[in-house]
């Protein structure tokens, strides 16, 4: 199973909304054209991590937030900088700001993505 094949598989099971299916379908366009393997495990593993975090703040649910430790080590990753641009990306398409626990969380999955790609090279 491919990326693309787990969210058909959550809409299908009425686990996310079609927005919430439109959006991951945008921002895995704008993901692979950052040459990220998204087909990867840890990418599978992330894609299905923002369609329900998009769920959630769809729904107004909230996460408890990452510790701020853990925030640091995010913010020193190699693949930050590449996070930050894709949550302003994310937040452009959904035409609101993302709850800054979510960010935290799709920081930290796409951080780890990026870097994992980088100790591959």
């Amino acid at each position: 199973m491919n990326a693309a094949e787990r969210i058909e598989m959550l809409w299908q099971g009425k686990v996310i909304s079609d927005n919430v299916k439109r959006i991951v379908f945008k921002a895995m366009d704008w993901l692979n054209k950052k040459q990220l393997d998204l087909d990867s495990d840890n990418g599978q593993m992330f894609i299905t991590h923002l369609a329900m975090s998009l769920e959630r703040c769809g729904k107004g649910e909230e996460v408890v937030a990452l510790p701020e430790d853990m925030m640091g080590e995010v913010r020193s990753s190699k693949g930050y900088g590449l996070a930050c641009e894709f949550i302003e990306y994310l937040e452009e398409l959904l035409n609101y700001e993302l709850p800054e626990c979510e960010k935290g969380y799709i920081l930290l999955h796409l951080s780890v993505l990026k870097e994992g790609e980088v100790k591959c090279d």
